[in-house]
């Protein structure tokens, strides 16, 4: 199903499909990867809140903080809040420069 979505990003069928699975798998089991893919697709909606509540989940995993912080600079900047968009991209940014 995640190859059909990238073969037709647009697809709000594939979009739900996808994200009923997601929202099963994570009701029996947390997994910061198929949350992280929840996002993603939340971002594809403009469901920013939803979004940044997966996102504030992701804080105990270490692996997804670069991508954690890109993601609220995301949905920061679409509401408007250039301030707190450019801290957490800047905090991303200084992230990958420390490696």
């Amino acid at each position: 199903m995640e190859a059909l979505l990238k073969s037709n990003p647009g697809d709000e069928r594939t979009i739900d499909q996808l994200s009923q699975l997601y929202e099963r798998m994570l009701a029996n089991e947390a997994n910061p990867a198929v949350q992280f893919k929840l996002v993603k697709l939340r971002l594809k909606r403009q469901e920013l809140d939803a979004a940044i509540g997966l996102l504030q989940q992701l804080v105990t995993a270490p692996e997804y903080r670069r991508s954690r912080q890109q993601g609220f600079g995301l949905c920061f900047w679409q509401k408007g809040m250039r301030y707190l968009a450019l801290a957490e991209i800047s905090r991303a940014a200084a992230g990958r420069l420390r490696r």
